[in-house]
């Protein structure tokens, strides 16, 4: 049985009809309290009404079950105890006002399936804080939060009552690309959803100087020779290109 909660999160957006699917084949892993950045500040309009999520988990290690998988909404697109807002799923409490669980997916036995929709308590404006950001990640802690870790696949989410804006869109659907861990600290995962051909992958800092420059058919990116700070990946594909924001810790 869990027993220890951790308060501390540490890192490694309209019409009634409008939403948001993300579709995430995985596999994806997060160590306990670890989080990555789905949505960053002004991507998503709307209001965020409720939230359905369908997950396989995969792998358990120290007691991590399928419904720690958590979607967190907070003030700003850094993650803190501080800002959160919203908190659905997870065993660990991080203090959000509105924090609720899935109703399924409550064991840590592999090939159970998280599922739920939970409805907010309060609905959550993007339109008029477009400061506001959505992680996803590891939802428990245990007394040492390194130690625990799960991965899931297979990984499926509707955000009801927001839609992409304008500037989160390019050349094809950002939802296609999901970045993790964000903040990362030696290496960068990158999910395709769409089995898309992605061609070169480049990061730059935040004054616009490109710091790596990789081609070939890439799921992940070394950055532990990357200075400390706020960067931005591109990925380029056949179908287009998108850039992502990310840091390095």
């Amino acid at each position: 049985m869990k027993k220890t909660l951790l308060l501390l999160l540490t890192f490694v957006g309209v019409n009634a009809f409008a939403q948001v699917n993300l579709n995430l084949p995985g596999p994806i892993s997060f160590n306990g309290a670890t989080f990555g950045l789905l949505y960053d500040a002004g991507e998503l309009q709307g209001t965020l009404t409720s939230v359905t999520i369908s997950a396989t988990l995969d792998a358990s290690f120290a007691d991590t079950y399928a419904d720690d998988l958590t979607i967190a909404v907070t003030d700003s697109n850094v993650l803190s105890t501080a800002n959160l807002l919203f908190q659905g799923g997870g065993y660990s409490n991080f203090g959000a006002p509105d924090r609720q669980f899935w109703a399924n997916g409550g064991s840590a036995t592999i090939g159970t399936i998280v599922s739920g929709t939970i409805t907010l308590a309060t609905p959550i404006d993007f339109t008029a804080n477009p400061n506001y950001a959505i992680f996803i990640g590891n939802g428990y802690a245990d007394a040492n939060p390194a130690t625990n870790s799960g991965t899931w696949s297979n990984i499926s989410i509707t955000l009801n009552g927001v839609t992409e804006t304008t500037a989160s869109s390019s050349d094809f659907n950002s939802n296609s690309i999901f970045i993790y861990p964000n903040p990362a600290t030696n290496v960068l995962n990158i999910s395709n959803s769409n089995s898309l051909e992605i061609k070169t992958v480049y990061i730059t800092d935040v004054n616009g100087r490109m710091v790596k420059n990789q081609q070939g058919v890439l799921t992940q990116v070394n950055v532990s020779d990357l200075n400390a700070g706020v960067y931005f990946i591109t990925i380029e594909a056949s179908e287009g290109k998108t850039t992502k924001k990310f840091i390095k810790q």
